[in-house]
């Protein structure tokens, strides 16, 4: 008692439509929590896009240090072999000023 209510302007004696006016309209509430997700999905899908591209990036860059680290260890290796040649040449001018 007391409700409002939705009907038809002849209602009861025509077509009996009838409908409570607080009622959800559940298809259309449906409908809304579809497109939410839908907007909550396709931001998730861009913020993964972009998070790719980014991982692409670093692989690139670690990629990139990775061969300066070999071409510094080849470098670097060189000059060792460098340095020890040079010190036992020293060693044997030594012995040789020694002996």
């Amino acid at each position: 008692m007391g409700k409002s209510f939705y009907g038809c302007a002849h209602w009861p004696r025509t077509c009996g439509f009838f409908k409570w006016a607080n009622e959800s309209n559940e298809i259309r509430d449906l409908q809304l929590v579809i497109m939410e997700k839908n907007v909550t999905i396709a931001e998730l899908e861009h913020e993964t896009d972009i998070l790719k591209a980014e991982v692409t990036s670093f692989k690139k860059k670690l990629a990139k240090k990775q061969d300066m680290v070999d071409e510094l260890s080849i470098e670097c290796n060189e000059r060792m072999l460098q340095m020890d040649a040079i010190f036992a040449k020293k060693r044997m001018t030594y012995a040789l000023i020694m002996s």
